[in-house]
């Protein structure tokens, strides 16, 4: 059975993975629903005009060996026959090589009738989707690149003979097509533009021109007025006015926000982005800026620059001084939340420094010339026992499972450190571990459990705004101007902004009677980056730190994060007769953490806010 879920080109880097057995699951981010444009034009795109069925899997055309004949250029023919090959250094995510066409292909291609459209701004894994919109919304990937020979028909209405497909591996999910021939549909005119040269979106400078490329890439032209405070998820919300009053916002990592647009607030700039609206106002998403106004702002030279041509590609150092900040980093991989974080303790031995920074390349390389029962019965640190207990018990069967004896080693070192038992949910998520088909495979997938209505920790259920929160909560939250609030019997807390990202989600832990309260907010479809953990009472927040996760680097694969926050804690006595019972003592905050590529643990101080223990399974994204 198929099912169709919408993608919104601007979060085009999530990936699903097919597990032996199952289907792909959707990526939450995926969910969001495209507004109507106001341009004819596109609003009149015909529906696919034959019903797609899958076929069998299709497989991926082989790299040429010798990569050195591509010269660092993507070379594709333009009927799409001959072979590909990557510049070096270059992987692909699967699915990136077009297969040649086949009679058979020929013979079963299907017409479909939409709107074609190319990423200005690679994602993760550098994806940079070649895509086919059809009436309602919905999109087909054409291409996880560039198309060149099509570059004359972006943003125009085409007519696409093509073969429905479902590929292996890691892949969006998202409806595939292989084409067969694309050409524009009547009344359309090709680009004026050399066919080697991938257009560059519109340039937006009013309100008007706005309301004609919502859901499309623009380039918007305007005065950066201001950013605002980073909201509960840590991000931060950046304010570029137009010239004639308009607004549009954007929402960033508050890291991000700070070296690449705090210190052009004031300044006219450049922002292309993926164009958005709703309630609040106009949007943009996964942006790149550039000073002044300029008429092709890109984000640089990179191994496929060829692509874009001759042109004079804007850059995004000129308005700062080098050494006031960081410059941007050449991996395109989207960048987690950074927030501030407490000094950790940590324990007199090195290694548990390390573990409680979460370095497991460091730990792998100190682990690989230690005895790792003596490790894990030794008084290294907490978090260096439990490490090593995991490491030395860690097995898989000859089916690719997780043996029962390391999960039963793991849960009763847990027990032992943490005074209770971990969630049984969370257990669960770490017994599913399963190794990867084939030598080389990479890490190990963990079955992330998604169902209906929720995943495997229990129920989602729709909190204020677009916010997803766990049914206990639901009736103690409330937003108000922007805000979002919980409340307590003694009071209201302010939890900050209410966080405004797709797929976006609350935690929260408290104690039994306890007067603060720890949450978190998170896009659980982004997969687990590092996220910040809150600790707030009724006199404001005590404490911010910054939560390590499972500490994705890229983001492919399944990119679904389940959370629970615990608070530790010593039970309270009980109290005399017509007196209220104190509160019980706590003597830590764990936040439990999983997702396709690892599960984790971190456990931070209720008073400082200091991680105090750091357990990972499959040491911080280091497999």
């Amino acid at each position: 059975m198929v099912r169709r879920w919408p993608l919104l080109l601007a979060l085009a880097g999530g990936c699903s993975e097919e597990m032996p057995g199952g289907d792909a699951i959707p990526d939450p981010r995926a969910a969001v629903k495209r507004e109507a444009s106001d341009d004819a034009r596109r609003d009149a795109i015909a529906t696919p005009r034959a019903e797609a069925t899958p076929p069998p899997e299709a497989a991926a055309a082989a790299i040429p060996a010798d990569e050195g004949a591509c010269q660092g250029v993507l070379q594709r023919s333009l009927d799409g026959t001959s072979e590909q090959c990557w510049p070096p250094g270059f992987t692909p995510v699967e699915g990136a090589l077009r297969t040649p066409i086949t009679p058979e292909d020929e013979a079963r291609a299907e017409v479909f009738e939409g709107f074609f459209d190319v990423d200005r701004v690679r994602g993760g894994k550098r994806l940079q989707g070649s895509w086919l919109e059809v009436k309602g919304g919905e999109r087909y990937i054409l291409s996880y690149q560039p198309m060149p020979e099509h570059f004359d028909k972006v943003e125009r209405r085409v007519i696409v003979r093509a073969v429905p497909y479902s590929p292996g591996g890691q892949h969006l999910y998202a409806r595939h097509l292989r084409v067969v021939s694309m050409t524009l549909a009547e009344g359309e005119a090709p680009r004026d533009a050399p066919t080697a040269t991938l257009p560059p979106a519109q340039v937006v400078r009013t309100s008007g021109e706005l309301r004609r490329q919502i859901g499309r890439w623009a380039q918007v032209v305007g005065t950066l007025s201001k950013i605002s405070k980073e909201d509960s998820s840590g991000r931060a919300k950046i304010l570029l006015r137009l010239d004639d009053g308009g607004r549009v916002t954007i929402s960033e990592a508050r890291a991000t926000a700070e070296w690449a647009y705090r210190p052009r607030v004031g300044t006219r700039v450049t922002i292309l982005g993926k164009l958005n609206r709703d309630k609040d106002g106009f949007h943009l998403w996964s942006t790149h800026v550039c000073d002044g106004e300029v008429a092709t702002c890109s984000v640089g030279e990179d191994p496929l620059a060829s692509i874009y041509g001759e042109v004079a590609l804007a850059t995004s150092t000129g308005a700062r001084d080098p050494s006031a900040a960081a410059p941007p980093s050449e991996d395109p991989m989207p960048t987690p939340p950074t927030v501030e974080v407490p000094p950790a303790s940590a324990a007199s031995d090195p290694l548990e420094a390390l573990a409680l920074r979460c370095d497991g390349r460091a730990i792998a390389a100190a682990f690989a010339g230690s005895d790792l029962t003596q490790l894990a019965q030794g008084d290294a640190g907490p978090s260096v026992r439990l490490l090593a207990r995991w490491e030395a018990a860690r097995a898989f069967d000859d089916a690719g499972a997780l043996r029962p004896e390391a999960l039963t080693s793991i849960a009763a070192a847990l027990e032992a450190e943490l005074g209770q038992p971990p969630p049984a949910w969370w257990l669960d998520h770490l017994g599913a571990a399963h190794l990867r088909p084939g030598a080389g495979a990479g890490p190990p997938y963990y079955d992330v459990g998604l169902r209906a209505g929720g995943d495997r920790r229990g129920d989602l259920v729709k909190g204020p705004g677009n916010l997803s929160v766990r049914p206990k909560d639901a009736a103690l939250l409330s937003a108000s101007d922007g805000e979002l609030y919980y409340d307590l019997s003694a009071g209201r807390l302010d939890l900050g902004p209410l966080p405004e990202g797709p797929g976006a989600t609350l935690e929260i832990g408290r104690a039994p009677a306890g007067s603060t309260v720890y949450y978190a907010t998170f896009e659980r479809g982004s997969g687990g980056f590092r996220f910040p953990l809150h600790a707030v009472e009724l006199g404001g927040e005590r404490w911010r730190a910054e939560v390590c996760g499972p500490d994705r680097q890229i983001l492919g694969g399944q990119g679904y994060l389940s959370v629970e926050i615990v608070v530790l804690g010593v039970p309270a006595p009980a109290a005399s007769p017509g007196v209220m019972r104190p509160p019980p003592k706590s003597t830590g905050i764990a936040v439990f953490t999983a997702e396709s590529h690892g599960v984790a643990l971190d456990v931070f101080d209720p008073k400082s806010g200091a991680r105090t223990l750091a357990w990972s399974s499959d040491l911080w994204f280091t497999r």
